[in-house]
């Protein structure tokens, strides 16, 4: 029983995991208010302690953290 990969199987795998990379960094990140860790409903960042202004909300800020992943 042979161990490891044939140079085709690795060529293969290999360009399958390029194609997926390139896929997620090409993917859109998104820093949406709601999302982030300051935000305070209905419209306020805990960041700034301050109403977000208008347009704003899609958008986010510099100071944008991950929030709670549900």
């Amino acid at each position: 029983m042979a161990h490891g990969l044939t140079p085709a199987e690795r060529d293969r795998m290999v360009a399958s995991l390029e194609s997926a990379l390139a896929a997620v960094r090409g993917a859109e990140v998104t820093t949406d208010c709601r999302d982030c860790a300051h935000f305070e409903s209905p419209d306020r960042c805990g960041m700034w302690k301050a109403k977000i202004p208008p347009g704003a909300m899609q958008h986010g800020c510099d100071a944008w953290e991950e929030g709670v992943p549900f």
